[in-house]
């Protein structure tokens, strides 16, 4: 079981209905493994988090996650909440003796949210009573709706002696406190919550996170049984360096996988190989095959977009633009061409319906420098699906010089027009900022680049907005993991 939770955390597997299947179908190793393994120092990058650990301790109906809990709460006892306090709930009275510990390890001003765990158990404790009546001298409103959860009439007396001594003028105050003292002497019926249900809080199926695996553990991947994995594997070299045997397993599985959505994945990873004949010319003959799927279609004209400027590539380009159902991928193999005798599509697009079409746009406008669309992009700020990809090519198409002097004060002017940026988006933007200095062949200043690859490097190639995780906040700032939210 250790190894499953382990392959689980470094996304060698999937964590999905599958993964769950595998730990709640073996209770008896799970738990002490689970406890083991969450008890234990865990890597920063690992795939396994803490919410995915309570789900699973939670299914498992098990106490022996107590100690886990604990800890989380310690680390930030203003804000348990979620599945942590769900989690605590249902445990209930095995929960007292160790949050009644924690309350006491806490100061005064930083111990409300445990005390509203420990009303929340709904358990009949005197020294749960007596902790939540003398928050009542502490914040009077806080306790009281800890009370009012707690439920027990025995804190009436201490509410209306507040009420009598309340201060006529603070009808707030005094309604809180009015409404508090009528829950508690009649209570209204609460309806039954509903049975934890771990399967809806992880995918039905989820391929591994390949960005972080080896290229060993990608490799094997190519010959997966499941088309999904093998087509994730592949793509995680897109936008990559590589060397030569890989570039051969990619043309390989371009050229003979039986799954289209992999051969197009595979000649999309293969872009910046088209200087091989062999390979260029194989791109070309798929893209270009009308009989071929629209799909492997497209992912090879994403491999040919350093060849743009050829009329034969073009001509595939302008074909696949025309339907509808291939338009996002030859706006991206466009874009990725820096030809700017694409430039006249992206304006069409960038309050496009389709998702795909309009961030294909959005990030065309920023690589094409149409400063004319500048204002479009920034009204794209408020568009939670694509908000980090209107950043991304605002930093690139922003009005303005380009020079290290002026990066950081864009850097500011962006995220007031942002409305603030959380720590992700700030990279972000900080990503497009390099790369505008970089296409004009000046140093970038935010991420520099290594000596020796600065050296070599002459005309960078175009990139898209830095890959946001799939276990990463999500950019559009609903406060889940990325996966869960616009990656689902």
């Amino acid at each position: 079981m250790e190894e499953v939770l382990r392959a689980a955390a470094r996304g060698a597997i999937g964590v999905d209905h599958r993964f769950v299947h595998a730990v709640l179908d073996r209770p008896d190793e799970a738990v002490p493994a689970l406890v083991r393994y969450a008890a234990a120092p865990k890597p920063e990058d690992s795939l396994l988090g803490d919410e995915d650990l309570i789900a699973l301790f939670r299914a498992l109906k098990t106490a022996e996650a107590l100690p886990y809990y604990v800890s989380l709460a310690r680390q930030n006892p203003e804000d348990v909440s979620g599945g942590l306090l769900d989690a605590l709930v249902e445990l209930g009275a095995a929960a007292v003796e160790p949050l009644l510990a924690l309350y006491n390890e806490l100061e005064e001003e930083e111990s409300g949210e445990i005390a509203f765990v420990l009303a929340a158990l709904r358990v009949r404790d005197e020294r749960i009573l007596k902790l939540l009546l003398d928050r009542l001298e502490f914040d009077a409103v806080d306790a009281s709706i800890s009370l009012t959860l707690y439920g027990d009439p025995a804190a009436a007396p201490a509410l209306r002696r507040i009420l009598d001594h309340a201060p006529a003028g603070d009808e707030e105050f005094r309604h809180a406190i009015q409404t508090a003292l009528q829950e508690l002497e009649h209570p209204a019926g609460t309806e039954p919550e509903e049975p934890y249900d771990v399967w809806e809080d992880f995918a039905e199926k989820e391929v591994p996170d390949f960005d972080r695996l080896s290229d060993e553990a990608r490799l094997e991947a190519l010959g997966h049984d499941d088309p999904e994995f093998r087509a994730a594997a592949a793509y995680s070299y897109f936008n990559q360096s590589y060397g030569e045997n890989i570039r051969a397993r990619l043309f390989d599985a371009a050229r003979q996988d039986a799954d289209a959505s992999v051969r197009a994945r595979c000649w999309e990873s293969l872009l910046g190989e088209t200087q091989e004949d062999e390979i260029r010319e194989a791109m070309l003959a798929v893209a270009a095959n009308r009989e071929a799927s629209l799909e492997e279609r497209s992912g090879a004209a994403v491999g040919l977009a350093f060849e743009g400027a050829r009329p034969e590539v073009a001509a595939v380009f302008e074909e696949l633009y025309e339907n509808p159902a291939s338009r996002a991928k030859a706006l991206e193999a466009m874009w990725r061409s820096l030809n700017r005798k694409f430039e006249r599509h992206f304006p069409r697009h960038i309050e496009d319906p389709d998702r795909a079409v309009r961030r294909a746009a959005v990030l065309g406008a920023g690589q094409l420098h149409l400063q004319s669309e500048a204002g479009r992009v920034e009204k794209l700020f408020d568009d939670d699906d694509i908000r980090s990809d209107a950043l991304f090519a605002y930093a690139l198409l922003a009005p303005g010089e380009t020079s290290p002097a002026r990066m950081r004060a864009l850097l500011k002017r962006i995220e007031r027009l942002a409305g603030s940026l959380d720590e992700l988006e700030e990279r972000i933007v900080m990503a497009g900022l390099d790369q505008r200095l970089l296409n004009h062949g000046m140093d970038s200043i935010f991420f520099p680049m290594p000596e020796e690859e600065h050296e070599e490097e002459e005309a960078p190639a175009p990139a898209a907005a830095p890959k946001v995780g799939r276990n990463d906040p999500c950019p559009c700032g609903s406060g889940k993991k990325y996966k869960k939210c616009c990656g689902a």
